[in-house]
């Protein structure tokens, strides 16, 4: 198998995706540079020019090279800690490669795409790129990987890596293998998967996948909820709340909403809509609001409104403002994921639920099963791993 880390290109390196995945390949160069003297590259590619030539992950590289100044050391002949570590953070600047040009991806052997999910935008950068003698992944979350490789004419050289946000955190990725899929392809894309440390979970090649494939249903059950109340914001607020503390969850299902984006979860709802014949795009996600993160990494107001990171109001509707709330956040979540009587613990408490709570638990198994019916997830086991390491659900 070739080299993975020698010369990659990473499309869309500004977006939050994509600027995690390529710190995964860059530390990854790092390591690897340890071992040897080989030189790499990572060919960092976004329209935004400003944001992608700013992006040079010394933080990160800075507490590995602190992690690893033994093996340091070894290489430098600099007298203190500080200067090896300056002389191998320089070193390692003149592997990033940052640019605008989607040209400068033809002359790599791995190609990594984390642009926005737009699947005709997918298609245009792959046709675009397609010459290169090169490995493709697309780390799209929610577009069937063999439509964007028939018609940008990459079929058999294409593969799923959807990673989980953030990727330098998220344990978890879904690998998707479409019919025809290259054996050396999907091989690499295990490869670079296991060198990340990444638990894999694989799922068939349908709209959504398994993790979209039941966060995008939950979201429609939980908007047909609010769409039965007269009164949306409170509505809103009970079912976030509910899904939170109720069911063992570290966000409520309208704060990971804001979390992910409700414009990107708009259009993977768009997407899986138009593929499977179900109803997805909810009017609440149409209100025109948007979520995501600041800079900082505060949460930007959404569905909810919030004060750093911490839920504080909630979106009225028919006012356009955010009426104040209040609620406890107990995260009786993070008490349980390491406890030794986790297991025990959890179904005591589960045969505690009743009422709304227990109807959407209910829901959310019935969608567990759906996708391994339907053949998206190859096991219940497989659903529960996604649900578990992918979005930290504790009861299952």
């Amino acid at each position: 198998m070739r080299d993975l880390f020698e010369n990659v290109a990473v499309i869309g390196a500004a977006g939050k995706m994509g600027r995690g995945i390529a710190e995964l390949f860059f530390l990854q160069m790092a390591k690897l540079g340890l071992e040897s003297g080989k030189k790499r590259r990572l060919v960092l590619i976004d329209v935004d020019e400003e944001a992608v030539f700013s992006l040079n992950f010394k933080k990160p590289l800075r507490t590995f090279a602190e992690k690893n100044i033994n093996a340091l050391r070894k290489l430098y002949d600099e007298v203190s800690n500080q200067e090896v570590i300056d002389a191998f953070l320089e070193e390692m600047a003149f592997v990033l490669r940052p640019g605008t040009s989607l040209e400068a991806a033809n002359s790599c052997s791995v190609i990594c795409e984390a642009a926005a999910e737009d699947p005709s935008l997918k298609e245009l950068i792959f046709s675009r790129v397609k010459e290169a003698d090169a490995y493709f992944y697309t780390n799209t979350s929610s577009i069937p990987i063999h439509e964007i490789a028939s018609r940008s004419g990459l079929e058999g050289r294409l593969a799923g890596l959807h990673f989980y946000n953030p990727p330098q955190v998220q344990k978890l990725i879904e690998l998707i293998i479409p019919k025809g899929c290259l054996p050396e392809v999907k091989q690499g894309a295990v490869a670079i998967a296991e060198s990340f440390g990444k638990t894999i979970i694989y799922s068939e090649d349908v709209a959504g996948f398994i993790g979209n494939g039941h966060f995008l249903r939950e979201i429609a059950f939980a908007c047909d909820l609010v769409a039965k109340s007269d009164d949306l914001p409170r509505a809103i607020w009970e079912i976030d709340r509910m899904t939170r503390e109720d069911l063992l969850r570290p966000m409520g299902i309208f704060q990971l909403l804001d979390f992910v984006g409700i414009d990107v979860a708009l259009k993977i709802a768009e997407v899986m809509e138009k593929r499977l014949g179900e109803s997805f795009v909810k009017p609440l996600l149409q209100l025109g609001l948007i979520g995501g993160q600041n800079p900082d990494g505060t949460q930007k107001n959404g569905f909810l409104s919030y004060e750093g990171r911490r839920p504080v109001g909630v979106f009225d509707p028919l006012l356009k403002e955010y009426r104040p709330m209040k609620g406890e956040f107990a995260e009786r979540w993070k008490a349980l994921l390491k406890d030794p009587q986790r297991e025990e613990k959890v179904r005591a408490y589960e045969k505690e639920l009743k009422g709304p709570s227990l109807e959407f638990l209910q829901k959310s198994r019935s969608l567990q099963k759906k996708l391994v019916e339907t053949g998206v997830a190859h096991s219940l086991e497989d659903v529960r791993a996604v649900l578990q390491n992918g979005f930290y659900h504790v009861l299952t």
